[in-house]
């Protein structure tokens, strides 16, 4: 799976297209929990996504 895929997988599934990155990174990280991609194209993905600018949420702890 290309990141082209990921972004069609994406619109047919939520009903809308999107260009924000760290929403397809959720997307393909539920994909591969899901079982609908494989290892090595979830990492692909990962690193295309992250390269290009997404990130992962960061969690705040109370003090």
């Amino acid at each position: 799976m290309v990141l082209g895929d990921l972004k069609q997988a994406f619109s047919q599934k939520k009903g809308y297209y999107t260009e924000n990155l760290n929403e397809l990174l959720d997307f393909a990280r539920h994909c591969y929990l899901e079982g609908k991609i494989c290892i090595s194209d979830y990492r692909t993905l990962i690193r295309e996504l992250e390269i290009n600018g997404a990130t992962k949420p960061t969690t705040v702890t109370e003090a």
